[in-house]
């Protein structure tokens, strides 16, 4: 499994690429796919800033607290409770409180099951490394 964090002592893998706007020879951090421009640094700095102000903060309005926010009933408690989507009939509603139970209820849940095959790949790494009835 990949790490997405990147490791500051590891240098970033640089790959040929040619600009789309100069024409020049320029290396990128990631590998090039045909049909995206790729752009030396210098055009970069120009697009980039040329459209610097087209851009919307994505992240921010995904995160705002003025989200609508839409009045339901817990399906668990009967609580009223208000919830950042339209409330439809096919998925249950929890308030906050019963939201976070069922959640922790579900680790739970998962980190037994977890343990269980834990415990059920290390007997077959045994059996295969040793052989049965050495376990």
């Amino acid at each position: 499994m990949r790490n997405n964090r990147r490791d500051n002592n590891k240098k970033t893998e640089m790959y040929d690429a040619v600009c789309s706007d100069c024409g020049k020879d320029c290396k990128v951090p990631f590998k090039p796919t045909s049909g995206k421009p790729i752009y030396c640094s210098s055009c970069f700095e120009k697009y980039d800033n040329k459209h610097s102000d087209d851009r919307k903060p994505r992240r921010d309005s995904r995160r705002s607290n003025n989200r609508d926010m839409y009045s339901a009933v817990c399906d668990k408690c009967g609580k009223d409770c208000k919830v950042p989507f339209k409330p439809s009939s096919d998925k249950p509603i929890y308030c906050s409180d019963c939201f976070e139970q069922i959640n922790e209820n579900k680790n739970g849940a998962n980190t037994e099951l977890l343990e269980k095959i834990d415990k059920k790949l290390d007997y077959i790494v045994e059996t295969l490394k040793y052989g049965k009835g050495r376990y």
